[in-house]
């Protein structure tokens, strides 16, 4: 079932604000997070963010993808990982990648490739590397919708 931003999914990462929901990343999880997709570049990172109850955390993931602007899971690696929830009892709540050189706009293979049902799509953007800037999208039918997305200091 595909939820708009305004329903949550998870009391790990959201939070009640005026007009719906926020997402909300630790500080600690982001700086994993930020420090894992800086050390991919030039390449795309990618990996998850993972919760049950209050508790997030961030899982990189191996980018097998042969080139530099794109990402491809390892289909063992996703396999293990979903296995490995089954056990924890966490959520998939987000897939994260970076966009190396370009803003944290979806692309056309973005979109098509995102089928993990109730979860987010955080991107990256090292675009400028000084300020590196995040979006957060929800699929909502054939689209994506951005959602807010706040790390918490």
């Amino acid at each position: 079932m595909v939820r708009p931003c305004g329903s949550p999914i998870s009391s790990s990462i959201l939070s009640s604000k005026a007009g719906g929901w926020q997402v909300q990343i630790p500080q600690r999880v982001w700086d994993q997070l930020l420090d894992h997709l800086k050390s991919e570049l030039p390449r795309e990172g990618v990996g998850v963010l993972l919760g049950s109850g209050t508790a997030v955390r961030y899982r990189k993931l191996q980018n097998v993808a042969h080139d530099e602007t794109h990402f491809r899971l390892s289909p063992q690696e996703w396999v293990s990982l979903v296995h490995a929830l089954e056990q924890t009892g966490e959520r998939i709540l987000a897939i994260v990648h970076s966009h190396p050189a370009s803003p944290p706009e979806p692309s056309a293979e973005d979109m098509a490739g995102f089928a993990w049902p109730d979860a987010y799509m955080l991107i990256v953007s090292f675009h400028n590397p000084n300020w590196p800037q995040v979006r957060l999208y929800r699929k909502r039918g054939e689209r994506l919708e951005r959602c807010p997305v706040q790390i918490m200091h």
